[in-house]
């Protein structure tokens, strides 16, 4: 298992691909985030984004949720995927 410098590493190799608009690279960062800890729910949360951000609404919405079930007082997580579905249903 990855040390957690190790993993907030690679979170913020993610998220600047994610900024940078390299979608692919950062999926398979949060990915490989998510192996390490898969309950880790701002990964999902930002992997939820990044699919919305390709128009992949029901990959969005699954992940973005299990950010969610893990922890339902997420405002920012239900901020963003009302504001996704809202996106999606124009």
């Amino acid at each position: 298992m990855p040390s957690v410098q190790e993993l907030d590493a690679l979170l913020a190799r993610a998220m600047q691909a994610h900024q940078s608009g390299r979608f692919a690279e950062a999926q398979a960062s949060y990915q490989a985030v998510l192996k390490a800890v898969p309950g880790h729910f701002p990964t999902l949360h930002f992997l939820g984004l990044c699919y919305f951000q390709q128009g992949e609404t029901d990959k969005g919405i699954e992940f973005i949720g299990k950010a969610l079930a893990l922890k339902p007082d997420y405002a920012e997580a239900h901020y963003n995927l009302a504001t996704e579905i809202g996106r999606a249903h124009v």
